[in-house]
C-alpha cells in the first residue's frame, strides 16, 4: 500500500526578505548600532549610512544624534576619514588601508557593511573583527531599518577643509 503525504508550502512575502543588492541603487540606513571593542576600550554609536551603489558609500558617526564627530567617504578609489572634534582629514587609498588593518578592506567591503549585504538573512545584527595599529576592533552593528531606492543626501565633505593627517596620528 502507498502513503499519502500532504504538504503545506509557506508562501514569503517580499517585505519579509532583505533586498536583494543588484535591486537596489541607493541605500539609506538613518540609524545603524555600532558597538566597537578595541582591546578593552568599548564605545557606542550611532551610524548613519548613505550609499549609491558602487560610487560612494558615507558613514556618519554620532556618538550624539544628530551630532556628526566622524564620518568615512568611501569610493571605488579612496577612503576619507574625517575627525570634525579636531578638523582633521586621513586620506587612505585602498593599498595604504591595507597596511594598517587586517583583514585588507575593499570598497565593495564598506559598501556591503553600509547597506546591510553582511547581514545573515532574517537577521538585523552582525560581527566583524579586524586588526590594525596593533590593536583587535570588534565590530557589532545593528540595523533597525534599511531603505532602498530612496533618496540620499550623498553631499562630500571637502578636505580642504581639514588638516591632513596619518592614520597612526588620529588613532593617538
Amino acid at each position: 500500500m502507498v502513503g499519502c503525504k500532504s504538504y503545506e508550502y509557506a508562501t514569503v512575502s517580499p517585505e519579509q526578505t532583505q533586498p536583494q543588492p543588484e535591486e537596489c541603487h541607493t541605500v539609506y540606513v538613518p540609524a545603524a548600532r555600532a558597538s566597537v571593542t578595541m582591546d578593552r576600550d568599548s564605545y557606542t554609536a550611532r551610524v548613519a549610512f548613505s550609499t549609491t551603489k558602487d560610487s560612494l558609500v558615507i558613514w556618519s558617526i554620532q556618538l550624539v544624534p544628530g551630532m556628526e564627530l566622524f564620518r568615512v567617504e568611501a569610493t571605488p578609489n579612496e577612503v576619507l576619514v574625517f575627525d570634525k572634534t579636531t578638523m582633521t582629514c586621513v586620506p587612505l587609498s585602498y593599498t595604504e588601508l591595507s597596511t594598517y588593518v587586517s583583514p585588507a578592506i575593499t570598497f565593495d567591503d564598506l559598501q556591503a557593511i553600509a547597506t546591510g549585504e553582511i547581514l545573515p538573512l532574517g537577521r538585523t545584527k552582525t560581527l566583524r573583527s579586524y586588526t590594525g595599529l596593533g590593536k583587535t576592533v570588534i565590530m557589532e552593528l545593528e540595523y533597525p531599518q534599511i531603505r532602498c531606492n530612496v533618496p540620499v543626501n550623498m553631499n562630500r565633505l571637502s578636505p580642504l577643509r581639514f588638516e591632513s593627517k596619518t592614520l597612526e596620528t588620529l588613532m593617538e
